[in-house]
């Protein structure tokens, strides 16, 4: 049933009448990532007609009530990498999302039978999409296991502490603090290579695993995520600059801290960034667990992935000062947005992070803040732990 219900779907993308309804109907979501990813389902379904992706995209983005200058840029970027998208399905979904196909079913929009030879063209382009679409997925998985490989590697070769580094060394100069250091983050040395255009070299890096959830769920180290220490080229990166692998997974991966106060019913507080949770588990007293997303776009794929082992934990979310309209357009089922822009001298700050509230007001004061920020976030639910 649903494989006939897919074919029948199929047929109507072909439909210049049917895009044409779709477009009209369906409104660019309010939120910057939802828009998007219309944005890059529309640019599938574009090229299944052979229409130019992003104007289309920039002239039906226009509509939206949070249309603005930087949206062509914005597209372009999204729209670049499309292969790891499944065309027939993605422009599937902006059909579905239409409502269109059910009134072409039924009669309510006229269409326009294709010839015989239209039919076979249409029939050996769906056949080239298929197996285009299957190398695509086997070529990724290969390279993804590739990367992966790549990540362990650097991590084995790196011997120094990841205290060594001199982003770690400027995060406590800037706490004016010795930090605790896990044993697994490291730092790399003279001979780590970094995988990226060109012969570059980021020495005294960060070399920071992060880990997703296997089948034995369990904690496996997927990628890495390198934050940078000293450039080589100089132009080739700033101290403080994060890159990950070429080709390797990131979707719902993240670094944990303190997992062993991970309790039925207990909160799990979820940040950005690596030195962010760090300083969140020195907030909280290693007291729940915090889970670094690495960005505030992975929430989402984060929880889903903290999933697998805990389901009646609440989540709170923390994103940096900037993020917490990209926090609650994630959609994480339960979860409360902590606001960090309430912490004195933090509103209108955009960027600042949970170090920022450890460097410039110490523990305790720290501490003091963000217990308010938890009970607000907490209270503002309707939900009560």
């Amino acid at each position: 049933m649903v494989n006939e219900r897919r074919d029948y779907e199929v047929n109507f993308l072909y439909y210049p009448e049917v895009f044409a309804a779709a477009l009209s109907r369906v409104e660019p979501d309010t939120s910057v990532l939802g828009w998007l990813g219309q944005a890059r389902a529309l640019a599938c379904w574009c090229e299944l007609l052979r229409l130019d992706p992003l104007e289309t995209c920039v002239e039906w983005s226009a509509r939206g009530v949070n249309a603005g200058k930087g949206d062509r840029a914005m597209l372009a970027s999204a729209l670049r990498d499309l292969d790891d998208l499944d065309r027939l399905a993605a422009a599937g979904a902006f059909l579905r999302s239409s409502g269109v196909a059910a009134d072409v079913a039924a009669g309510r929009i006229a269409v326009r039978e294709p010839t015989e030879d239209e039919l076979a063209a249409r029939q050996a382009h769906l056949v080239a999409l298929r197996e285009r679409a299957a190398a695509a997925a086997a070529k990724l998985t290969e390279a993804r296991i590739k990367a992966t490989g790549r990540a362990r590697m650097l991590l084995h070769r790196a011997k120094k502490p990841g205290n060594a580094a001199l982003y770690w060394k400027a995060k406590e100069r800037a706490a004016e603090r010795l930090l605790p250091c896990p044993d697994d983050v490291k730092c790399s040395d003279w001979s780590t290579f970094l995988p990226v255009l060109g012969r570059v070299w980021w020495n005294e890096s960060l070399l920071v695993p992060l880990y997703g959830v296997n089948e034995s769920l369990r904690l496996e180290c997927l990628s890495v995520e390198v934050i940078c220490g000293r450039a080589n080229p100089e132009t080739a990166g700033t101290q403080g600059e994060k890159r990950g692998l070429k080709s390797a997974p990131r979707e719902g991966l993240f670094y944990p801290f303190d997992l062993s106060a991970l309790r039925s019913g207990l909160p799990i507080v979820l940040c950005e960034g690596f030195m962010s949770g760090l300083a969140l588990s020195l907030l909280i007293g290693g007291k729940l667990p915090v889970v670094c997303a690495m960005s505030v776009g992975n929430f989402a794929a984060t929880a889903q992935t903290l999933g697998k082992f805990v389901q009646d934990s609440p989540l709170f979310l923390v994103p940096d000062v900037g993020g917490m309209q990209l926090a609650l357009d994630q959609g994480v089922p339960g979860a409360q947005v902590v606001d960090l822009s309430a912490v004195p001298g933090a509103e209108g700050v955009d960027g600042y992070d949970p170090f920022d509230l450890l460097a410039r007001h110490g523990v305790e004061m720290g501490r003091k803040y963000l217990r308010g920020l938890f009970r607000e976030a907490r209270d503002a639910s309707p939900l009560r732990y």
